[in-house]
């Protein structure tokens, strides 16, 4: 049998924040808890950050966002600039 009691958030990477918080507030009813990192904030970036969350060389976490839908698991958005802009970097495992 799990010792697994519940599950408090999934994390996700996007390519815009404020887009995404926009659908998913207007889709699934999701509110605003906080933002972990703004723009005003300096970009989380570096060897160490790119090592502890596998993110390619040069990418940054410039905007993280938690969000409320229901009772459920959180959601926790980071938006992540990197060198190819042509897709969102996302954390490896």
């Amino acid at each position: 049998m799990s010792n697994i009691r519940g599950i408090n958030h999934i994390g996700m990477t996007v390519s815009n924040i404020d887009e995404a918080f926009t659908f998913l507030k207007n889709a699934f009813g999701a509110e605003y808890a906080y933002d972990g990192l703004t723009y005003d904030d300096e970009p989380r970036k570096g060897p160490e950050v790119e090592r502890m969350l596998g993110l390619s060389k040069g990418a940054a976490i410039v905007k993280q966002r938690m969000v409320v839908i229901g009772n459920g698991p959180n959601i926790e958005m980071f938006e992540i600039e990197s060198e190819n802009k042509k897709r969102t970097t996302r954390i490896r495992r």
